[in-house]
């Protein structure tokens, strides 16, 4: 029979596999939609090299994504879910949810919340900044709508 401490490691084991899946689907996804911006971007304009800059804007982030799960304090985030989890059972007490399901609720929610958050945030700052360099740089050529709109999809 498996000790506390071994499903502990598994449960351990299991939160990394899915935030390291989610990296990997982050990935996928930036290079799926930068390839199809600078396909965009030599078809349509390619004395103009635009896609440097979603590119390399979207880039950083996901740099940050890599070390944000390179170096994220497992001890610290098992305390915040816990947190969350009392919120949630002091919420819906009428469910009567065990302290598992209580968790993976609470889990489930902080993930959604903050990855919506965060690309919220990461889309508003790059959309800004193309449009600014698109109406300095070039303003004939309104490149800057083709990506931001691409990416807001």
């Amino acid at each position: 029979m498996p000790t506390l401490t071994d499903l502990e490691n598994q449960k351990k084991a299991r939160l990394k596999y899915v935030a390291w899946a989610f990296f990997f689907f982050h990935l996928a996804i930036f290079m799926g939609i930068n390839t199809l911006l600078v396909v965009t971007n030599f078809v349509i304009s390619p004395n103009n090299p635009w896609f440097i800059i979603p590119l390399m804007s979207w880039g950083i982030f996901l740099l940050g994504h890599f070390v944000i799960l390179f170096f994220t304090n497992t001890e610290f985030s098992q305390k915040w879910r816990d947190v969350q989890s009392i919120k949630i059972s002091h919420d819906l007490p009428e469910l009567k949810l065990t302290d598992e399901e209580i968790r993976k609720k609470a889990a489930t929610k902080i993930f959604c919340w903050m990855a919506l958050y965060f690309h919220l945030a990461i889309f508003t700052a790059s959309s800004c900044l193309m449009l600014a360099i698109n109406y300095f740089h070039s303003p004939q050529m309104p490149w800057s709508i083709i990506a931001i709109s691409g990416w807001g999809i």
